[in-house]
């Protein structure tokens, strides 16, 4: 009895901490687990043969890449926006600027807390 009551005590203390990991803890996978993963889901929800499986996996890849390299230059057009405002805004004007900007990413992962239910 002590120690199915022990075992419940512990269930109720730690599903909130895995409950909070989120599906997968995305961002500690590799680009090629993603790929993977991506991949089996599509085999698997859409009964793709072993042939279709090679086609889609290049593409994957390619998309994967594709959207790496987008993601790095849009870095360095936002990089370059704040490095002219810089040559505009006074000092105390880029430190509201920013602090804008954090207000604004703040509210958009409240959002997306909001859609995904958290």
């Amino acid at each position: 009895m002590k120690k199915l009551v022990f075992a419940l005590a512990l269930s109720l203390f730690t599903a909130p901490i895995f409950a909070q990991q989120g599906p997968g803890d995305k961002a500690d996978r590799t680009p090629e687990q993603r790929i993977e993963m991506r991949l089996r889901k599509m085999a698997e929800q859409l009964n793709l043969s072993d042939e279709q499986i090679e086609a889609v996996k290049p593409i994957l890849q390619d998309f994967h890449q594709a959207e790496a390299k987008a993601r790095e230059e849009q870095k360095a057009r936002r990089e370059e926006v704040k490095e002219k405002l810089s040559e505009v805004l006074s000092e105390e004007q880029m430190s509201q600027l920013e602090k804008m900007r954090e207000d604004r990413r703040e509210k958009g992962r409240g959002m997306h807390k909001k859609h995904r239910g958290g």
